[in-house]
């Protein structure tokens, strides 16, 4: 077997990984936002024994995504389709055995192979359809 593989169909060349090896490398842009919400409305998301801080701090973000590896680089030149795509996700603010983490309990994608690559990796992705609108001037 080819090592590295993240995916079937494994195949003796491994070109027919769903998902190339990585490392993957990530560009984005887009919009992130930090705010505080009800603690008692996040703990219905958030599983124990994971608590929820008391302030019920959030960050949200919506970006989009080029990403790129070094062992998967024709994807960018030949199917940029796959490798180029958008991203929605929560954090929530969580503490166990006093230490402080990110709890992410949504995440959505627009495209099958980062959906594919996050579930492999334990990201709770999900498709949808994800947009960013950006204001235009009309002519006067």
């Amino acid at each position: 077997m080819i090592q590295g593989l993240w995916s079937t169909p494994l195949t003796k060349s491994g070109c027919s990984v769903l998902v190339p090896p990585g490392p993957w490398s990530y560009g984005l842009t887009g919009i992130g936002v930090y705010y505080n919400a009800d603690p008692n409305d996040l703990r219905s998301v958030v599983p124990k024994p994971l608590d929820v801080s008391a302030e019920g701090e959030v960050f949200a973000y919506l970006v989009e995504i080029v990403s790129w590896s070094p062992k998967a680089s024709e994807f960018n030149i030949e199917t940029p389709d796959l490798v180029q795509y958008s991203e929605a996700a929560f954090f929530i603010k969580v503490k166990h055995n006093n230490t402080y983490y990110a709890y992410c309990p949504f995440m959505w994608v627009d495209k099958d192979l980062p959906l594919l690559r996050g579930l492999l990796v334990g990201w709770p992705k999900k498709l949808a359809n994800i947009a960013i609108t950006r204001l235009h001037r009309f002519p006067s």
